[in-house]
Order: structure tokens, then C-alpha cells, then sequence
């Protein structure tokens, strides 16, 4: 956002609240979305105001084609509810953003130790998602969003859209995301008997807290008229991320709280677009990275995902996954440079900065260092078995990885269905291979698992 804008979003916060700023602070990372966001507090006649601001996405990360206006209209409705989500102050036309309240919490479900605080937190959420389900979809049908018609219309949503915008911003195909988009089309599951208000992306990271009660539920901007099985899968992302360490037991809860079966088929057939959209969005934005965007973030999320989507597929088509060779690697005569700029980075500059937001942006060029450190050692190797990994699926070795890329995705578009198990193994395979190449650098991703939902 360029300094004008900035300028003129401040002084419209002061106007909508009618008072004077005496604090912004930009959020930084992954907790805000990816999105610019600001914490702001604005003092009127003696009173302290806290505020969030949560702008359009722009250049920010990722482009998702969510207006966030819709957005404010749906935070509008929901405050008119029972459900807890922050108020809203007021939408800003230019810089598009939407001003709320700083509602009191913390967001980190996975920093508790406590069982029982984690088990009280878990049940207060999940009444807040029964709650959020049991609302008349008509309400939200009048102010902008779609109901689904058929089967189809339900299980695919706009996944026409996110391909689109996937396909448009690629250099290179990725054919784990065209065999994983064909398989959702040829899998659809029955509709519910009803739509209800699907979060989008529910669950530890969207909602803050304190102690054992849910403050708020956030990040509204992927919300959507669907079935609850699909919210219900949406944890499964989420739970990779932020683990909940009881995922099958949240679950249940949310069966016995609502009163609704839960159908395994359909959370798998689920689970599989859920764990999808990250690849899907952040295709385009690996291949072409902006100095400015939170590059090392967006590169391990991506991998992280491609391979947790490889193992959801798996787990839909009954696949046993293999353990899979990853060379170790070995320092070169170059391999020093990396440990001095991160010496002179991590001990003599980032104790040095005070401010969050720049100390945050260091961090960040702190991971991308370590992934081309990892690069520097493992990639020839890595290389190597992934052309003889794709030479034994397509029956000739391409002359390159990126050869092989394209042709890859040839091949997935035409396969037959009794290819899906081989494929898939061989989509985990590369994934863990490509995430070899981020060790260090991961971030939350470091240890995340897909944890199974058997029931």
C-alpha cells in the first residue's frame, strides 16, 4: 500500500470513529492472512478505541477474487447473531478495508498445555460452529451469497474460480493440482438436505481466546453457502497447522452437539479440497515471488500442503504411502557463505530492531537463507531421483525437471481412473522431496501431520 493510501486510510479510521489515532501498529506474518492489517487505537473525547483494520489483499500474498466487502456485509449480519465475531465499524472504499474492533485474545490453540483448558476451549467452539450452522441460509442469500442448487453445485463451489486464477498466474504447470481438481469432479458426494454457513476455514488459528471461552471467531473472507460436512473438513488444514491433538473427539462433539451423522466418506471427499486450496492459491505465487510478500512463508505452505493433499488422496482411495528416499546432502565449498550472512543477520541486526513489523520481514529473508542453503546442498541429488521418479511413470527420462513437469501434467489430464493410486504415490513422493529442501525454513510446517479422522 503506498504511502497516500496509507495517509488517507488513517484519517478515515479517525472520521469513522471520531476521535484522534495515538496507536498503529502493522500486523505482520501469517496472522493476518496475508493480508495488510493494522492495530490501531483512536482516542475519542478521553475514551481508548482499539481497533483492527483488515485491507484488501492487492500485492499483499494471495489473490483470491473475495471481495472484501462481501466480507463486512457478512460480519454485518453475523453481529446481529449470537455468534461471536468482532463488530464492525465501518468499510472504507479506497484503500478498500474494513474496520473493527480489536476484540481480546490469543490465537495459538497449539501454545496450550493445559488438557482440560483445551478440552473446555474445544466444546466452546464447536457450540459456536452448531450455532453458526443452525442459522437460516436465507438470511445470507440476501445479502450476496449463492445457495447451491445440485450435487455439484455443493461439492465444487468455486473450484472453477480458484483453477482460473491458479492457471492464469502459472509459469509452470503443477500436475498434482490438475490430478486433485479431475478426482474432485469425478467423486462428487450427495447433497445435505439443507445448506448452512460455511465458515471456509474454520477452526485453531481463526478463532481467538481466553482461558476456556472463544472471544471470536475471524477471517470470515472464505465463507459460503455448503455443507457442514465441509466446515468439518476445514479443521483438517487447520489442525495440521495449529494441532488440536484430538481431531476425531472435535468431531464427535459436533455430531452429538447439532444432532447431525457424521458421514466419513464425505469428510474425506472433503478433506481432499480443503487441504487443496492452499496449492491452489499459492501456485501461481511461488513462481513468481515479490520482494515484498512474505516469500519464505508462502514457499513452505505450499509444499507443506501439496504434500498433506498427496496424503488426504491417499486416505480417500485407500493408498498405503511408502517411506520415501531423501538425500541427506553434503556442504560445498560455498556452503560457509550461507552460515556467515546468517550469523551477521540473526546476531548482529535482528536484536537491533525494535520494530515488530521489520524484525518480522528479517525473520522472513532468515528462512528464505536457510531453504537456498538447503538448495545449495540437496537439490542436484533431489533432482536426480525426481527424473528417474518421472522417467518410470511416463516410460521415457525428460531432459529436465521442468520437461518433466510439463509433461507430467499431459499425462494426468488423459490418465484413466486406474491411475489415481500410482499417481498419488508418486505426488507424495515429490512433495516430500521438495520439502527436504525447505528443512529449517518450514516455519509451523516443520512438524505438521495429517492426522487421520477415523471415527
Amino acid at each position: 500500500m503506498t504511502d497516500e493510501k496509507l495517509a488517507a486510510l488513517r484519517c478515515w479510521v479517525e472520521s469513522t470513529l471520531g476521535g484522534r489515532l495515538v496507536e498503529w501498529r502493522q500486523q505482520g506474518g501469517r496472522e493476518s492472512g496475508g493480508r495488510p492489517a493494522w492495530f490501531t487505537t483512536v482516542d475519542v473525547d478521553g475514551d481508548r478505541i482499539a481497533a483492527y483494520i483488515r485491507a484488501d489483499r492487492g500485492l499483499a500474498a494471495v489473490s483470491t477474487g473475495v471481495a472484501i466487502d462481501r466480507e463486512f456485509r457478512l460480519l454485518q449480519e453475523l453481529n446481529k447473531t449470537e455468534v461471536l465475531v468482532p463488530r464492525v465499524f465501518g468499510l472504507c472504499e479506497d484503500p478498500r478495508a474494513i474496520l473493527m474492533e480489536c476484540v481480546p485474545g490469543e490465537n495459538d490453540f497449539g501454545k496450550i498445555q493445559d488438557a482440560a483448558q483445551r478440552r473446555a476451549l474445544a466444546r466452546h467452539f464447536l457450540e459456536q460452529l452448531v450455532a453458526l450452522h443452525r442459522l437460516d441460509a436465507e438470511r445470507f442469500e440476501a445479502i450476496g451469497l449463492r445457495r447451491p442448487r445440485s450435487a455439484e453445485d455443493y461439492a465444487l463451489g468455486d473450484l472453477s474460480r480458484w483453477e482460473r486464477g491458479h492457471q492464469r498466474g502459472l509459469r509452470e504447470p503443477v500436475p498434482l493440482v490438475t490430478f486433485a481438481c479431475q478426482w474432485l469432479r469425478r467423486n462428487i458426494p450427495p447433497a445435505p438436505t439443507r445448506p448452512v454457513l460455511v465458515h471456509g476455514d474454520t477452526g485453531p488459528g481463526n478463532f481467538l481466546f481466553q482461558g476456556e471461552r472463544v472471544t471470536a471467531i475471524i477471517d470470515w473472507e472464505f465463507a459460503h453457502l455448503g455443507d457442514p460436512m465441509k466446515d468439518l473438513a476445514l479443521l483438517r488444514p487447520r489442525d495440521f497447522y495449529y494441532p488440536t491433538n484430538e481431531l476425531p473427539r472435535w468431531l464427535q462433539i459436533y455430531s452429538e452437539l447439532s444432532g447431525t451423522p457424521l458421514d466419513l466418506p464425505k469428510l474425506r471427499y472433503y478433506s481432499v479440497q480443503a487441504l487443496l486450496l492452499t496449492p491452489l492459491a499459492l501456485g501461481p505465487i511461488v513462481q513468481d515471488l515479490k520482494p515484498e510478500s512474505d516469500h519464505a512463508e508462502w514457499i513452505a505452505q505450499e509444499v507443506v500442503y501439496r504434500r498433506a493433499t498427496a496424503e488426504v488422496l491417499a486416505e480417500a482411495l485407500g493408498v498405503p504411502l511408502e517411506p520415501v528416499e531423501v538425500p541427506s546432502g553434503s556442504p560445498t565449498r560455498f556452503s560457509q557463505f550461507f552460515d556467515i550472512v546468517k550469523q551477521n543477520l540473526e546476531a548482529e541486526h535482528l536484536p537491533r530492531l525494535d520494530d515488530t513489523f521489520q524484525a518480522h520481514r528479517l525473520r522472513m529473508t532468515l528462512r528464505l537463507l536457510e531453504h537456498l542453503r538447503q538448495v545449495e546442498r540437496k537439490a542436484p541429488a533431489i533432482d536426480a531421483l525426481e527424473l528417474e521418479d518421472i522417467g518410470a511413470v511416463l516410460g521415457h527420462r525428460p531432459a529436465s525437471r521442468a520437461e518433466g513437469m510439463r509433461q507430467m501434467d499431459a499425462y494426468v489430464r488423459s490418465a484413466a481412473p486406474a491411475e489415481d493410486a500410482r499417481l498419488v504415490q508418486f505426488f507424495y513422493r515429490q512433495a516430500v522431496r521438495d520439502q527436504a529442501l525447505m528443512v529449517g525454513a518450514l516455519g509451523l510446517g516443520e512438524n505438521a501431520v495429517v492426522r487421520p479422522i477415523s471415527l
